[in-house]
Order: structure tokens, then C-alpha cells, then sequence
């Protein structure tokens, strides 16, 4: 189902993002998994020539064998053997941005309820787990991943015009002189205290 604050989590970040200049700004919104396929092909050639390279994805994700899958809108998910071939694996992500030079950074407000767990068909005699939230994420490279809950949690959609998370991130992105390890901590603070 929709959920409310993507679009609006995504336009508010990508604005925050130009005024941050960073001189290229894919924009998407509500894409399928071709269109969301083609939108990191282009992502990753800009990528490699860049010196940081953002991602900031707000949707549905979901964590099959510890591994963390993010899910364009027109995935049905009816059996838990179409997760691979209906979603797009973080990993992949992760290895787009470490073509940056200096930094690679991948921001999803992307833990929310899995809505396909209920229905989807499990294959015989499979061994797969599919769990709450996002799995446990170790970056590698040049890479940093930051996420609205720990692993194995959901985070909140919200009542406002952006997630708890997206709001706390745009309340300090543009702060200048403010290191990204800073930063999201202090977005970690705001979040647990927005949410409690």
C-alpha cells in the first residue's frame, strides 16, 4: 500500500541537497523496479566520476536472509522467492556509490512495516528468514549507510508532511561545518526524542 511521506521526505531532501551544492541530483519518485533499475545505472556512470555520491531512498525495504532489499511500487512479492527478482538488493546500491572518490552515502528512511509477509507463500521447504525491518548493514570501502531503525525494527511513518527521520536529517543537513558522523547522531537524538 502507499504510504504517506516518501514523496514529500524525497522532494524535501533532494531540494536540501542542490542548495548543498552538489551539482547533479537524480529526482524519482514512486518507480517500478525497471524504472528504478535504469535510475541506478545512471546513478553509478555519475557516480564514478564524482567525489561524493548520496543516495537517499524512502519507501518500503525488507530483510530476507539478512540481507536488506529495497522495493519499487509495482513488486507484488507473492512467493519469497520473487524478493530477488522484484526488488533491488542494498548491496548493489552500496557498490554504486563507493565509485566516489571521498565518500559514498546511502540514507534510508526505508524501515517500515514489510505489507507483503502476511501473504506472501513461502517456498517448500525453505530455509529463508524474512524479518522486521532492514538487516544488519557493514559497510564497506569508502560506503556509510545510515538507517531510520536498527536492524530488526521498523521505524515510524509519521503524522507530519515528513518521517520522523527525514525531518531530524534536514534539520541539521545544511549546517555548515557539521561531520556526517555528528550529524547523523545528532539525527539519532532528535528521532528517539520525536518518537520516544
Amino acid at each position: 500500500g502507499p504510504l504517506a511521506n516518501p514523496r514529500n521526505d524525497a522532494q524535501a531532501m533532494a531540494a536540501a541537497l542542490r542548495r548543498l551544492g552538489f551539482s547533479t541530483v537524480l529526482e524519482r519518485h514512486d518507480v517500478t523496479h525497471k524504472e528504478l533499475q535504469q535510475a541506478f545505472r545512471d546513478f553509478g556512470d555519475l557516480a564514478e566520476k564524482a567525489e561524493w555520491a548520496v543516495v537517499f531512498f524512502a519507501g518500503h525495504g525488507i530483510e530476507v536472509n539478512g540481507m536488506t532489499y529495497l522495493i519499487p511500487v509495482d513488486a507484488a512479492l507473492r512467493r519469497d522467492t520473487h524478493v530477488a527478482d522484484e526488488t533491488i538488493p542494498l548491496t548493489q546500491i552500496q557498490g554504486k556509490v563507493d565509485a566516489a572518490a571521498k565518500l559514498g552515502l546511502v540514507i534510508l528512511d526505508s524501515c517500515r512495516n514489510n505489507p507483503f509477509i502476511a501473504k506472501m507463500t513461502r517456498a517448500a521447504g525453505a530455509t529463508r528468514s524474512i524479518g522486521q525491518g532492514l538487516a544488519r548493514i557493514e559497510p564497506e570501502g569508502n560506503v556509510l549507510v545510515a538507517y531510520a531503525a536498527k536492524h530488526g525494527t521498523t521505524a515510524l511513518d509519521g503524522d507530519g508532511a515528513n518521517s520522523p527521520f527525514t525531518k531530524a536529517l534536514l534539520a541539521s543537513i545544511e549546517e555548515p561545518n557539521l561531520e556526517v558522523n555528528f550529524l547523523f547522531r545528532r539525527v539519532r537524538d532528535d528521532v528517539r526524542m520525536s518518537t520516544k
